[in-house]
């Protein structure tokens, strides 16, 4: 009888810690964002930047575009909840073929994706500076 509550008590051990561990995976999941562009149908993305005194736009040409997704992608992101998001530094707005557009926005460490903020890491002001250099 021993025997079979320490059995039971081993199986319910088990039941928790791994219940634990999935909960904790899908948490870190949701919360640290990789790839925010998943689409592959990109029809135009125009950049936007206020790194100097004068608001500058370009078109980003098709053979850039793929620099620019990947950059983005790349960022180490984690989801946060703001009120408020103060300005930016690069803006982009991202054209689909067949679905709505995004808009994504950058200021520092918070990165705004369609009205979602994410705290980033990896970015550096300079990264979006060849877009503008042939202007």
């Amino acid at each position: 009888m021993n025997n079979i509550n320490f059995n039971k008590k081993i199986v319910i051990s088990i039941l928790v810690i791994f219940a634990v561990l999935l909960v904790l995976l899908v948490f870190l999941r949701l919360n640290h964002t990789n790839e925010i562009i998943t689409r592959a149908d990109i029809k135009a993305i125009t950049a936007m930047s206020q790194t100097t005194d004068n608001l500058r736009t370009v078109n980003v040409p098709s053979g850039k575009q793929s620099e620019i997704v990947e950059i983005l992608n790349s960022l180490k992101k984690k989801k946060v909840k703001m009120d408020d998001f103060g300005g930016w530094q690069y803006s982009f707005w991202i054209e689909f073929e067949n679905a709505p557009g995004m808009s994504i926005s950058i200021m520092d460490d918070i990165m705004t994706v369609s009205g979602e903020h994410y705290e980033i890491s990896g970015y550096e002001p300079g990264d979006f500076d060849f877009l503008f250099e042939q202007e």
